[in-house]
Protein backbone atom coordinates (compact mmCIF):
# COMPACT_ATOMS: atom_id res chain seq x y z
CA UNK A 1 0.00 0.00 0.00
CA UNK A 2 1.45 3.46 -1.03
CA UNK A 3 0.96 7.35 1.50
CA UNK A 4 -1.57 8.00 -0.98
CA UNK A 5 -4.27 4.67 -0.41
CA UNK A 6 -3.95 5.35 3.06
CA UNK A 7 -5.66 8.50 3.18
CA UNK A 8 -8.11 7.59 0.42
CA UNK A 9 -8.66 4.69 2.42
CA UNK A 10 -9.26 6.34 5.98
CA UNK A 11 -9.84 9.95 5.51
CA UNK A 12 -12.27 9.67 2.05
CA UNK A 13 -14.37 11.95 3.84
CA UNK A 14 -12.09 14.80 4.83
CA UNK A 15 -10.34 17.76 2.83
CA UNK A 16 -7.37 15.74 1.93
CA UNK A 17 -9.62 13.18 -0.68
CA UNK A 18 -11.27 15.01 -3.61
CA UNK A 19 -14.10 13.35 -4.27
CA UNK A 20 -15.00 15.32 -7.54
CA UNK A 21 -14.55 12.72 -10.48
CA UNK A 22 -13.96 13.68 -14.02
CA UNK A 23 -13.19 12.43 -17.28
CA UNK A 24 -9.34 11.91 -17.27
CA UNK A 25 -9.43 10.20 -13.72
CA UNK A 26 -10.67 7.03 -12.78
CA UNK A 27 -11.23 7.60 -9.08
CA UNK A 28 -10.83 9.53 -6.05
CA UNK A 29 -7.84 11.76 -5.79
CA UNK A 30 -5.22 12.40 -2.89
CA UNK A 31 -5.00 16.40 -1.72
CA UNK A 32 -1.30 15.82 0.04
CA UNK A 33 1.69 15.96 -2.07
CA UNK A 34 4.19 14.20 -0.02
CA UNK A 35 7.21 16.26 -1.66
CA UNK A 36 5.50 19.10 0.05
CA UNK A 37 6.80 19.66 3.88
CA UNK A 38 3.97 22.40 4.18
CA UNK A 39 1.30 19.87 3.11
CA UNK A 40 2.41 16.79 5.27
CA UNK A 41 2.93 18.70 8.33
CA UNK A 42 -0.84 20.28 7.68
CA UNK A 43 -2.17 16.51 7.93
CA UNK A 44 -0.38 15.47 10.70
CA UNK A 45 -0.95 17.78 12.43
CA UNK A 46 -4.66 17.32 12.21
CA UNK A 47 -3.71 13.21 13.21
CA UNK A 48 -2.19 14.28 16.07
CA UNK A 49 1.25 13.89 14.85
CA UNK A 50 3.49 16.48 16.46
CA UNK A 51 2.09 17.17 19.38
CA UNK A 52 4.43 19.45 20.81
CA UNK A 53 4.00 22.93 19.92
CA UNK A 54 8.11 23.57 19.16
CA UNK A 55 7.79 20.44 16.61
CA UNK A 56 4.75 21.85 14.69
CA UNK A 57 6.53 23.58 11.77
CA UNK A 58 9.41 21.37 11.25
CA UNK A 59 9.34 18.36 8.44
CA UNK A 60 12.18 16.53 10.79
CA UNK A 61 12.66 12.83 10.20
CA UNK A 62 14.67 12.74 13.57
CA UNK A 63 11.92 14.08 15.48
CA UNK A 64 9.18 12.49 14.03
CA UNK A 65 11.02 9.19 14.67
CA UNK A 66 11.54 9.74 18.73
CA UNK A 67 7.46 10.81 18.17
CA UNK A 68 7.04 7.48 16.70
CA UNK A 69 8.82 5.62 19.25
CA UNK A 70 5.71 7.07 21.80
CA UNK A 71 2.95 5.89 19.48
CA UNK A 72 0.34 3.21 19.67
CA UNK A 73 -2.29 4.05 16.93
CA UNK A 74 -1.04 1.19 14.47
CA UNK A 75 -2.55 3.06 11.73
CA UNK A 76 -0.27 6.01 12.50
CA UNK A 77 2.39 3.88 13.54
CA UNK A 78 2.64 2.49 9.74
CA UNK A 79 1.70 6.07 7.81
CA UNK A 80 4.68 7.45 9.57
CA UNK A 81 7.15 4.78 9.14
CA UNK A 82 6.21 4.54 5.20
CA UNK A 83 6.60 8.26 5.23
CA UNK A 84 9.71 8.14 6.97
CA UNK A 85 10.77 5.65 4.34
CA UNK A 86 9.62 7.55 1.43
CA UNK A 87 11.35 10.82 2.90
CA UNK A 88 15.13 8.97 3.18
CA UNK A 89 14.24 7.54 -0.59
CA UNK A 90 13.49 10.90 -1.66
CA UNK A 91 16.00 12.60 -0.72
CA UNK A 92 18.29 9.63 -1.88
CA UNK A 93 17.14 10.61 -5.61
CA UNK A 94 17.05 14.30 -5.67
CA UNK A 95 20.35 14.75 -4.04
CA UNK A 96 22.14 11.54 -5.69
CA UNK A 97 19.78 10.85 -8.82
CA UNK A 98 19.93 12.37 -12.40
CA UNK A 99 20.80 15.72 -10.92
CA UNK A 100 24.14 14.55 -9.88
CA UNK A 101 25.31 14.30 -13.42
CA UNK A 102 25.46 17.94 -13.88
CA UNK A 103 28.48 18.04 -11.47
CA UNK A 104 30.69 15.39 -14.11
CA UNK A 105 33.16 18.07 -15.86
CA UNK A 106 32.71 17.99 -19.69
CA UNK A 107 36.42 17.63 -20.28
CA UNK A 108 37.97 15.59 -17.80
CA UNK A 109 34.52 13.38 -17.19
CA UNK A 110 34.95 13.29 -13.50
CA UNK A 111 34.18 14.79 -10.49
CA UNK A 112 35.94 18.00 -9.37
CA UNK A 113 34.74 19.07 -5.82
CA UNK A 114 35.04 22.41 -3.91
CA UNK A 115 37.07 21.72 -0.47
CA UNK A 116 36.06 24.67 2.51
CA UNK A 117 38.57 24.29 5.35
CA UNK A 118 37.79 27.39 7.04
CA UNK A 119 34.78 26.09 9.06
CA UNK A 120 34.75 27.15 12.88
CA UNK A 121 35.21 23.61 13.92
CA UNK A 122 38.60 23.57 11.75
CA UNK A 123 36.78 20.31 9.64
CA UNK A 124 37.04 20.21 5.86
CA UNK A 125 33.22 20.57 4.04
CA UNK A 126 33.03 19.72 0.22
CA UNK A 127 30.35 21.44 -1.96
CA UNK A 128 29.49 21.30 -5.51
CA UNK A 129 29.02 18.41 -5.08
CA UNK A 130 29.81 17.67 -1.91
CA UNK A 131 31.33 14.16 -1.31
CA UNK A 132 31.34 13.95 2.05
CA UNK A 133 27.72 13.00 2.65
CA UNK A 134 27.42 9.90 -0.05
CA UNK A 135 25.68 7.09 1.45
CA UNK A 136 27.52 4.65 2.64
CA UNK A 137 25.29 1.77 1.31
CA UNK A 138 27.16 0.12 -1.32
CA UNK A 139 24.78 0.64 -4.36
CA UNK A 140 25.97 4.42 -4.12
CA UNK A 141 29.33 3.73 -3.23
CA UNK A 142 29.74 1.71 -5.75
CA UNK A 143 29.42 4.51 -8.43
CA UNK A 144 33.03 5.77 -7.65
CA UNK A 145 35.23 3.26 -9.33
CA UNK A 146 38.30 3.21 -10.99
CA UNK A 147 40.28 3.04 -14.21
CA UNK A 148 41.09 -0.27 -15.51
CA UNK A 149 44.40 -1.10 -14.13
CA UNK A 150 43.96 1.27 -11.61
CA UNK A 151 42.91 0.67 -8.04
CA UNK A 152 41.19 3.03 -5.06
CA UNK A 153 43.11 2.96 -1.37
CA UNK A 154 40.46 3.50 1.18
CA UNK A 155 41.52 4.38 4.40
CA UNK A 156 39.55 5.66 7.80
CA UNK A 157 40.68 6.02 11.43
CA UNK A 158 39.31 3.80 13.54
CA UNK A 159 37.14 5.75 16.52
CA UNK A 160 38.95 9.00 15.90
CA UNK A 161 36.68 11.27 17.93
CA UNK A 162 36.46 8.45 21.08
CA UNK A 163 40.13 8.29 20.91
CA UNK A 164 40.85 11.80 20.74
CA UNK A 165 38.20 12.62 23.60
CA UNK A 166 40.10 10.05 25.85
CA UNK A 167 43.43 11.77 24.84
CA UNK A 168 42.01 15.33 25.70
CA UNK A 169 40.20 13.91 29.08
CA UNK A 170 42.20 11.73 30.55
CA UNK A 171 39.27 9.77 31.82
CA UNK A 172 41.16 6.34 33.17
CA UNK A 173 37.73 4.11 32.36
CA UNK A 174 38.00 5.43 28.36
CA UNK A 175 41.63 4.73 28.44
CA UNK A 176 41.66 0.99 29.93
CA UNK A 177 38.74 0.35 27.23
CA UNK A 178 41.80 1.01 24.70
CA UNK A 179 44.44 0.00 26.59
CA UNK A 180 42.48 -3.96 27.20
CA UNK A 181 42.42 -4.00 23.02
CA UNK A 182 38.21 -3.35 22.94
CA UNK A 183 36.69 -2.00 19.85
CA UNK A 184 32.52 -2.29 20.93
CA UNK A 185 32.09 0.92 22.81
CA UNK A 186 28.67 1.27 22.74
CA UNK A 187 28.67 -1.79 24.52
CA UNK A 188 31.40 -0.89 26.89
CA UNK A 189 29.36 2.28 28.04
CA UNK A 190 26.55 0.58 28.59
CA UNK A 191 28.33 -1.64 31.09
CA UNK A 192 29.24 1.37 32.91
CA UNK A 193 25.69 2.77 33.13
CA UNK A 194 23.67 -0.39 33.66
CA UNK A 195 26.71 -1.85 36.15
CA UNK A 196 24.26 -4.03 38.32
CA UNK A 197 22.53 -5.61 34.85
CA UNK A 198 25.08 -5.83 32.73
CA UNK A 199 28.86 -5.19 34.49
CA UNK A 200 29.48 -9.09 34.43
CA UNK A 201 28.47 -9.70 30.55
CA UNK A 202 31.59 -9.46 28.28
CA UNK A 203 30.65 -6.62 25.49
CA UNK A 204 29.85 -9.33 23.01
CA UNK A 205 26.85 -10.70 25.03
CA UNK A 206 25.71 -6.90 25.55
CA UNK A 207 25.59 -6.29 21.96
CA UNK A 208 23.67 -10.04 21.19
CA UNK A 209 21.41 -9.78 24.29
CA UNK A 210 20.80 -6.02 25.22
CA UNK A 211 20.81 -4.33 22.35
CA UNK A 212 18.28 -1.75 23.88
CA UNK A 213 20.62 -0.51 26.53
CA UNK A 214 23.41 -0.46 23.97
CA UNK A 215 21.71 1.57 21.45
CA UNK A 216 20.52 4.08 24.48
CA UNK A 217 24.17 4.19 25.11
CA UNK A 218 24.91 5.16 22.39
CA UNK A 219 22.98 7.94 22.01
CA UNK A 220 24.05 9.15 25.14
CA UNK A 221 27.70 9.19 24.39
CA UNK A 222 27.14 11.12 20.87
CA UNK A 223 24.80 13.49 22.98
CA UNK A 224 26.69 13.97 26.35
CA UNK A 225 30.36 14.55 23.66
CA UNK A 226 29.08 17.18 22.00
CA UNK A 227 27.33 18.80 25.17
CA UNK A 228 23.89 17.23 25.10
CA UNK A 229 22.14 17.21 28.19
CA UNK A 230 19.51 14.48 29.69
CA UNK A 231 16.92 16.28 27.39
CA UNK A 232 18.96 15.57 24.59
CA UNK A 233 19.22 12.16 25.38
CA UNK A 234 15.32 12.18 26.11
CA UNK A 235 14.45 13.78 23.30
CA UNK A 236 16.68 11.27 20.89
CA UNK A 237 15.34 8.39 22.23
CA UNK A 238 11.99 9.13 22.84
CA UNK A 239 12.01 8.60 26.47
CA UNK A 240 11.18 10.37 29.66
CA UNK A 241 13.06 13.34 30.90
CA UNK A 242 13.62 12.04 34.10
CA UNK A 243 15.06 8.59 32.42
CA UNK A 244 17.17 10.66 30.10
CA UNK A 245 18.58 12.67 33.06
CA UNK A 246 19.14 9.46 34.86
CA UNK A 247 21.03 7.58 31.64
CA UNK A 248 23.05 11.43 31.47
CA UNK A 249 23.87 11.06 35.36
CA UNK A 250 25.13 7.68 35.09
CA UNK A 251 27.42 8.17 32.27
CA UNK A 252 29.57 10.74 34.64
CA UNK A 253 29.51 8.90 37.60
CA UNK A 254 30.90 6.24 35.41
CA UNK A 255 33.62 8.29 33.57
CA UNK A 256 34.47 10.96 36.28
CA UNK A 257 37.12 12.80 34.79
CA UNK A 258 35.40 13.34 31.90
CA UNK A 259 32.89 15.15 33.57
CA UNK A 260 35.74 16.83 35.41
CA UNK A 261 37.22 17.89 31.45
CA UNK A 262 34.04 19.06 30.70
CA UNK A 263 33.65 21.46 33.53
CA UNK A 264 36.99 22.78 32.73
CA UNK A 265 36.64 23.23 29.04
CA UNK A 266 33.56 25.08 29.39
CA UNK A 267 34.64 27.05 32.39
CA UNK A 268 37.72 28.57 31.25
CA UNK A 269 35.95 29.19 27.14
CA UNK A 270 33.98 31.57 29.14
CA UNK A 271 36.83 33.41 31.06
CA UNK A 272 38.69 33.96 27.98
CA UNK A 273 36.13 34.96 25.39
CA UNK A 274 37.62 31.83 22.97
CA UNK A 275 37.55 28.29 22.53
CA UNK A 276 40.69 26.71 22.05
CA UNK A 277 39.82 24.76 19.53
CA UNK A 278 43.80 23.05 18.61
CA UNK A 279 46.29 23.45 21.44
CA UNK A 280 49.05 22.05 18.67
CA UNK A 281 48.13 25.12 15.98
CA UNK A 282 47.15 27.34 18.59
CA UNK A 283 43.47 27.71 16.23
CA UNK A 284 41.08 29.18 18.49
CA UNK A 285 37.39 30.45 18.32
CA UNK A 286 36.27 33.83 19.71
CA UNK A 287 32.91 35.12 20.74
CA UNK A 288 31.58 37.87 22.06
CA UNK A 289 30.04 37.56 25.85
CA UNK A 290 26.80 36.17 26.12
CA UNK A 291 23.78 37.76 27.24
CA UNK A 292 21.66 35.31 28.33
CA UNK A 293 21.53 31.85 29.21
CA UNK A 294 20.73 30.47 25.70
CA UNK A 295 24.20 32.17 24.32
CA UNK A 296 25.71 30.52 27.02
CA UNK A 297 24.51 27.52 26.64
CA UNK A 298 25.47 27.26 23.06
CA UNK A 299 28.95 28.22 23.89
CA UNK A 300 28.90 25.36 26.26
CA UNK A 301 28.42 22.95 23.47
CA UNK A 302 30.69 24.48 21.19
CA UNK A 303 33.49 24.50 23.77
CA UNK A 304 32.75 20.68 23.97
CA UNK A 305 32.45 20.01 20.59
CA UNK A 306 35.24 22.24 18.09
CA UNK A 307 37.97 21.32 20.29
CA UNK A 308 37.58 16.84 19.39
CA UNK A 309 36.10 18.30 15.65
CA UNK A 310 39.44 20.86 15.53
CA UNK A 311 41.57 18.04 16.13
CA UNK A 312 39.79 15.49 14.01
CA UNK A 313 40.03 18.34 11.11
CA UNK A 314 43.81 18.97 12.01
CA UNK A 315 44.83 15.09 11.74
CA UNK A 316 42.66 14.78 8.46
CA UNK A 317 44.81 17.56 7.16
CA UNK A 318 48.09 16.80 7.86
CA UNK A 319 47.60 12.82 7.04
CA UNK A 320 47.41 13.83 3.56
CA UNK A 321 50.27 16.26 3.24
CA UNK A 322 52.55 13.97 4.86
CA UNK A 323 51.02 11.01 2.37
CA UNK A 324 51.84 14.11 -0.74
CA UNK A 325 55.38 14.49 0.17
CA UNK A 326 56.04 10.83 -0.27
CA UNK A 327 54.23 10.77 -3.67
CA UNK A 328 56.79 13.74 -4.36
CA UNK A 329 59.78 12.22 -2.94
CA UNK A 330 58.86 8.99 -4.81
CA UNK A 331 58.28 10.26 -7.96
CA UNK A 332 54.30 8.75 -7.96
CA UNK A 333 52.55 12.05 -8.90
CA UNK A 334 51.03 10.08 -12.05
CA UNK A 335 50.83 6.84 -10.70
CA UNK A 336 49.10 7.86 -6.91
CA UNK A 337 46.42 10.64 -6.98
CA UNK A 338 44.86 11.94 -3.33
CA UNK A 339 40.83 12.47 -4.68
CA UNK A 340 38.73 12.87 -1.59
CA UNK A 341 38.67 13.12 1.82
CA UNK A 342 35.86 12.61 3.87
CA UNK A 343 36.04 13.56 7.84
CA UNK A 344 38.27 10.58 8.71
CA UNK A 345 38.83 9.02 5.82
CA UNK A 346 41.06 9.54 3.26
CA UNK A 347 40.90 7.70 -0.61
CA UNK A 348 43.52 7.41 -3.47
CA UNK A 349 43.12 6.41 -6.80
CA UNK A 350 46.75 4.10 -7.25
CA UNK A 351 47.78 2.29 -10.45
CA UNK A 352 47.35 -1.10 -9.71
CA UNK A 353 51.92 -1.99 -9.69
CA UNK A 354 51.68 0.87 -6.90
CA UNK A 355 48.69 0.09 -5.06
CA UNK A 356 50.20 -2.06 -1.74
CA UNK A 357 52.89 0.05 -1.38
CA UNK A 358 50.44 3.15 -1.55
CA UNK A 359 48.18 1.53 1.15
CA UNK A 360 51.10 1.42 3.35
CA UNK A 361 52.57 4.65 3.08
CA UNK A 362 49.12 6.23 3.62
CA UNK A 363 48.65 4.10 6.82
CA UNK A 364 51.91 5.18 8.04
CA UNK A 365 50.89 8.90 7.11
CA UNK A 366 47.83 8.51 8.76
CA UNK A 367 49.72 6.91 11.91
CA UNK A 368 52.38 9.88 11.88
CA UNK A 369 49.61 12.74 11.56
CA UNK A 370 47.59 10.99 14.31
CA UNK A 371 50.62 11.04 16.54
CA UNK A 372 51.38 14.50 16.52
CA UNK A 373 47.89 14.89 18.39
CA UNK A 374 47.16 11.58 20.18
CA UNK A 375 49.95 10.96 22.48
CA UNK A 376 48.31 8.31 25.06
CA UNK A 377 46.31 6.80 23.45
CA UNK A 378 47.26 6.03 19.69
CA UNK A 379 45.30 6.62 16.74
CA UNK A 380 45.55 4.51 13.61
CA UNK A 381 44.48 3.71 10.59
CA UNK A 382 43.56 0.88 8.62
CA UNK A 383 43.49 0.77 4.13
CA UNK A 384 42.04 -1.33 1.73
CA UNK A 385 42.69 -2.19 -1.94
CA UNK A 386 39.83 -2.47 -3.97
CA UNK A 387 38.43 -1.41 -7.48
CA UNK A 388 35.47 1.03 -6.16
CA UNK A 389 34.97 3.32 -3.07
CA UNK A 390 33.72 0.28 -0.70
CA UNK A 391 34.15 2.19 3.00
Amino acid sequence: RSLTDYVLDNFRHTEYVDRQYDMFSDGFKCNVQWSSPIQVLKFFNSLGIYPKDGDKNTLNAKILGAYLREMTDEKLIWLVKKFLVYSGLKQATTTFGTKFFKYIHPLTNRLHSNYNQVLNTGRISSSSPNLQNIPAKEGFRKAFDCAENWNIVNADYSGQEQIILANKSQDPELQKFYTDGHSDMHSFIASKIYPEELGSLSLEEIKRDHKDKRQIAKAAGFAINYGGTGYTIAKNLGISTDEGDAVYDAYFVAFPNLKKYFDYVQKISLKQGYILIDPVTQRKHWFRRPENNREKGAIKRNALNYPIQGEAGGITKLAPILFRQWIMKEGLEEEVLLTNLVHDEINVEVTAEYAEVAARNLERCMQEAADVWCKTIKLSADAVVTTYWNH
